[in-house]
């Protein structure tokens, strides 16, 4: 007799014959457009292929491109599908997954420069294998496995990475007779991959793949020339440093070398910072604009930045913007009906505009002061009144939006726009988000300095997301210059504060898939020890969100 078992779907049961299929479970139990649409599913907490066998009662969530974790398994997907298209035209080369800008990746074949013919036909390949619609499959191997297949493909940089893996076993994906491994689960064959974009980026290419469920195609690289200035840059200093993956790391930490690693990478940040003060300098810049998305260390750049500028006689003075939000009882409304911080019109714009007017005109002027723990500007203000050698430093979120830009003298104004744009990576096709390393610094801080579990950190970190993608990234071109505030050795450092806290959330969570991913990323990062933590310095980035910091330790 067979055995009935119990799935429920979006909150509702039904009984199904065992063993089954969340394809098939789907296909009964949503409409045509919910099952078309669906990427994957949570199956009992874990993100796993439509093709998954279910043997017992279970708990299915359709996963769907508009989620944080359904863009991510189209990605995964689509990085799969341009790898095995890659492997297909050029069988003897290997290839390297670098840096991403917006919704676009960029690949590179090593040794060779990609001409825009061959990217034609590349995305021509990439387009036969969809309308195959092969299967991506999902086989578990042991480490020893993995380890002898990459070391007879020569993919020696996956081979030293497994050294440092925790578990015996490893989950392999297979594309048209390609084996590969990803940090996360699959679509279950290429058709599901229905928008891509290939364009050049010497001396390889950019993939660039949907913003939404809409399908279309952003081409967002373009324009984006510093922020690709400033990859460069960091692409530049792991050279440099010696330092372009996670095993990279990990020998600095084994030998010992990591303190030196750990001065290098300093050096580098305060480099930077210097030459940006000159060119404020240079600039003749009087209204300093630094913003940034979230833990990107803005206060602590703007902090270092103002040590440079007094090296050269300067005696700039620090205005934040959050001293400009409307009382909490004045702030919109979002469309979830929750108060909207992230919004440009929580600032008072006007006050904003009246004291720069009056501080450019010379006059004394009473600065606001915000309460955040009474959600109202506080009655007292500081007073204010700019030096011909004073030029203000203005730090906030919103401080290059039009709204306030374009209300003051473009000629006297200078834009620096501050994020960490990681560019250490866990192996050649498997690259770090950046928001990731952003969210490992949020949770660390929180955690130091509010007491705020990671569960709840997780939890509002889409909110944060959505609110840099509508107010920060469009502005940051406008920047005169960037600042990467990435430290080449900050996730194994922030291994040591988060780790144990990340891998005990329990997979009937909400937060389980979120913190399994990062854990995925720390997992191969050896923890940097107390004696080499002291070693940080006190004016370091990563000290605004480990404590310690002789500038800051309240809130970004």
């Amino acid at each position: 007799m067979s055995k009935k078992i119990n799935i429920t779907v979006n909150g509702i049961s039904k009984k199904f014959e065992s063993p089954t299929t969340i394809n098939v479970v789907f296909k009964e139990m949503l409409s045509e457009e919910e099952c078309e649409n669906a990427l994957a599913a949570l199956f009992n907490g874990n993100s796993v292929e439509l093709y998954t066998k279910i043997e017992e009662d279970a708990t299915l969530i359709p996963i769907y491109f508009d989620s944080d974790e359904g863009s991510r398994v189209y990605e995964r997907s689509l990085s799969f599908l341009t790898l095995a298209a890659l492997n297909n035209l050029y069988p003897t080369k290997q290839f390297e997954v670098e840096d991403a800008v917006g919704k676009s990746i960029a690949f590179n074949i090593k040794n060779k420069a990609l001409t825009h013919a061959e990217i034609y036909e590349i995305e021509k390949e990439m387009w036969r294998l969809v309308k195959l619609a092969l299967p991506i499959t999902r086989h578990s191997w042991t480490v020893d496995e993995a380890i002898k297949f990459f070391t007879q493909d020569g993919q020696h940089d996956k081979v030293d990475l497994y050294s440092y893996r925790k578990t015996s076993k490893i989950t392999m994906y297979c594309l048209d007779g390609i084996y590969d491994y990803f940090y996360g689960s699959m679509v279950q064959n290429t058709s599901y991959i229905k928008a891509f974009k290939l364009t050049s980026k010497y001396p390889g290419m950019l993939v660039s793949f949907p913003k939404d469920s809409s399908m279309k195609i952003e081409i967002s690289h373009i324009g984006h020339k510093k922020q690709y200035r400033v990859f460069a840059e960091s692409q530049r200093w792991c050279e440099i440093l010696n330092a372009t993956n996670v095993v990279d790391v990990n020998r600095m930490i084994e030998s010992g070398k990591i303190l030196d690693f750990i001065r290098v990478n300093e050096a580098l940040h305060d480099s930077s910072i210097a030459n940006i003060a000159t060119d404020v300098i240079h600039k003749r810049a009087k209204i300093v604009l630094i913003f940034g998305p979230s833990c990107s260390g803005k206060t602590t750049f703007t902090n270092r930045l103002a040590v440079h500028l007094k090296v050269h006689g300067l005696s700039p003075a620090l205005v934040s913007l959050d001293n400009f939000y409307k009382n909490r009882d004045t702030l919109p409304i979002d469309e979830n009906g929750e108060i909207d911080f992230e919004t440009i019109d929580a600032l008072d714009i006007d006050c904003i505009v009246d004291c720069f007017d009056r501080l450019l005109a010379g006059e004394e002027v009473d600065m606001p002061r915000f309460s955040f723990k009474t959600g109202k500007r506080k009655s007292k203000s500081y007073k204010l009144k700019l030096e011909p050698n004073q030029p203000v430093l203005v730090e906030g979120i919103h401080a290059m939006n039009d709204k306030i830009t374009s209300m003051l003298p473009e000629q006297l104004t200078y834009g620096i726009y501050v994020s960490a744009l990681t560019c250490i990576k866990l192996d050649d096709h498997n690259r770090i988000h950046t928001s990731d390393a952003r969210l490992l610094r949020r949770i660390v801080r929180d955690m130091q300095f509010r007491g705020t579990p990671p569960e709840e950190t997780i939890n509002m970190w889409k909110s944060v997301k959505a609110g840099e993608e509508k107010w920060i990234y469009p502005n940051q071109e406008k920047a005169d210059i960037m600042f990467n505030s990435t430290l080449h050795y900050e996730l194994p450092l922030l291994h040591s504060f988060i780790y144990d806290k990340l891998e005990k959330i329990d997979v009937t969570e909400r937060t389980y898939i979120p913190a399994r991913r990062l854990v995925k990323s720390l997992n191969y990062f050896l923890p940097i020890g107390d004696d080499f933590i002291r070693e940080i310095p006190p004016l370091s980035i990563l000290r605004e969100f480990i404590g310690g910091s002789t500038f800051y330790t309240g809130r970004d």
